[in-house]
């Protein structure tokens, strides 16, 4: 291989693995990811342990459940506290995972397609109605949840027109601002926080889930085994590295490291 861009592209695949799952400090242990496996039934929560990036179980959902709930997992998110929600995408509800099983939160207006969290601990989900009969996909509404009251309130809505039409529930929330992503192709992430959405970035590959880094940056993943991260997203074609995983992920999260003794 006497490419040097290849070369380069290649080492810095691999450092991004060590050091995507690995503090900086001296005494603590691999970063652990969360991972929501897309082709499991019943849907499967695993997160990776350690450097080895083996995926361990964490949670199996029962194939019978009540409400017409359906028994997939598509997206999973932690809050600060350490208390973890997760959705089938398939269904109307969110759920919270608790150390006896799992507990329905809420049940939503429109299918719920993914959920997410903030730095303060607010809980967030998004909901899209599932066109039929030919129809065009309907505007995005995303919902945050009040825990202590147990109430939803839709915190925005946009059109679809203004997301090439192609938003199937896909976001995250970063600081004081909501971004979605759209599906077909080159996911496009638009900051819908502003009037008009304002494009941010053009992915190189079709995303299924992505999260915001603390500097800007953005982790992304396709439904398949890679994990990407991509520090500029001025430039992602020319940014982006990925990290190979030994379980497929639809949605994924970062648990904190944990300090050694």
């Amino acid at each position: 291989m006497n490419n040097p861009h290849l070369i380069f592209r290649y080492v810095a695949r691999g450092l991004f693995c060590l050091l995507l799952l690995t503090t900086p400090t001296a005494n603590s242990r691999a970063q652990d990811i969360l991972l929501a496996n897309p082709n499991s039934f019943p849907g499967e929560l695993l997160k990776t342990s350690g450097e080895l990036l083996l995926p361990l179980h964490v949670h199996v959902r029962p194939i019978q459940l009540a409400d017409r709930a359906v028994p997939k997992l598509r997206s999973v998110t932690r809050l600060p506290n350490g208390r973890m929600f997760f959705a089938s995408g398939l269904d109307q509800m969110v759920f919270e995972l608790t150390p006896t099983g799992e507990r329905r939160e809420t049940i939503a207006w429109g299918q719920v397609r993914q959920v997410r969290s903030d730095r303060a601990g607010s809980l967030y989900f998004s909901c899209l109605l599932t066109p039929q009969n030919g129809e065009p996909l309907p505007d995005g509404f995303i919902y945050s949840r009040d825990l202590a009251k147990g109430e939803n309130r839709a915190v925005l809505t946009f059109s679809q027109g203004d997301v090439g039409r192609d938003w199937w529930g896909a976001f995250d929330v970063h600081g004081d601002h909501i971004y979605v992503g759209t599906m077909q192709g080159k996911t496009k992430i638009y900051d819908v926080s502003v009037v008009p959405p304002r494009l941010v970035a053009t992915l190189p590959l079709s995303a299924t889930a992505f999260r915001f880094d603390d500097q800007g940056g953005l982790f992304a993943c396709d439904g398949g085994k890679k994990l990407w991260h991509f520090t500029d997203l001025s430039r992602p074609d020319e940014t982006g590295v990925s990290c190979d995983l030994e379980s497929p992920l639809i949605d994924f999260d970062f648990l904190p490291a944990v300090q050694m003794p």
